[in-house]
């Protein structure tokens, strides 16, 4: 009767391994990100009316990031986990935007200092949780200060992140991915400086 026991539990177990590997991996080029890129970007700026008329590739490419296991996520190399924050980030940016659209201006002296469509006028919009990264509720200030500067130490990412705002770098019309991410983020920085609306010198 034990051995009996011991087998099925040795079955049970061997069948729950199995199931691990055959859940489908994280698809590293953001397929979905891509998709939504493709549809909704030109010129480097989001037609936030028409995706929030139609969200779903937009909640397919949030899908796709909140679903990696901290397990999975483990795994990967350096530049693998960087290209994720930095697609986490600029994703998220976008969400909250999303979330509180058709922006507003909101009350008090601060809010008069940008326009009344600016993602400033989202009260305490870089401390807000709009996602949930590996498990974890996390904000816009998190991403950036916590996991890419803590983390990666690479400069290069600030040319990357794009808060949603005409000030901040235009948002790339292709996901970050590891295989590519240095010439990517190389480009990122010269598109950025070459940009006389966002940088002179």
């Amino acid at each position: 009767m034990y051995l009996k026991r011991i087998k099925i539990i040795s079955l049970f177990l061997g069948i729950y391994v199995a199931a691990l590997f055959l859940l489908p991996a994280f698809a590293s080029d953001y397929s979905s990100w891509q998709k939504f890129l493709n549809v909704y970007l030109k010129d480097g700026l989001v037609n936030y009316l028409a995706v929030k008329g139609n969200p779903a590739l937009f909640r397919e490419a949030v899908f796709q990031l909140e679903k990696v296991k901290k397990e999975e996520y483990d795994r990967w190399s350096k530049d693998e986990k960087k290209a994720f924050w930095i697609n986490a980030y600029n994703i998220e940016a976008m969400k909250l935007v999303l979330d509180h659209y058709p922006l507003k201006r909101s009350l008090g002296l601060q809010a008069l200092r940008y326009p009344a469509n600016s993602i400033q006028q989202i009260p305490d919009v870089w401390n807000q949780k709009a996602l949930t990264i590996l498990g974890k509720k996390v904000s816009l200030n998190y991403i950036e200060n916590e996991v890419l500067r803590k983390e990666f130490q690479d400069p290069r990412i600030h040319f990357a992140i794009v808060c949603a705002s005409l000030g901040c770098p235009v948002l790339r019309d292709e996901p970050y991915v590891f295989d590519r991410l240095d010439s990517q983020l190389n480009d990122a920085v010269t598109k950025f400086m070459q940009d006389h609306k966002r940088f002179n010198y």
